[in-house]
């Protein structure tokens, strides 16, 4: 494909086989994250929200 009409002056593309061994790889760590592992997508209670927000104000208000 040229790039006539963008401008742009690309290289040619990289063989397909790196990224797509690092995107499956990735793929596979977010599936096993979301997906395998139930108990890490419980959402943390009020409680637990409130106090995160509170600590990442102080954090803030740090200089």
């Amino acid at each position: 494909m040229a790039d006539g009409h963008t401008g742009l002056n690309l290289p040619e593309p990289p063989t397909i086989t790196a990224p797509h061994v690092s995107l499956e790889q990735w793929l596979n760590k977010l599936f096993l994250r979301f997906w395998a592992q139930p108990e890490a997508r419980i959402k943390p209670t009020r409680a637990q929200n409130r106090g995160s927000h509170q600590r990442g104000k102080e954090r803030l208000a740090q200089p």
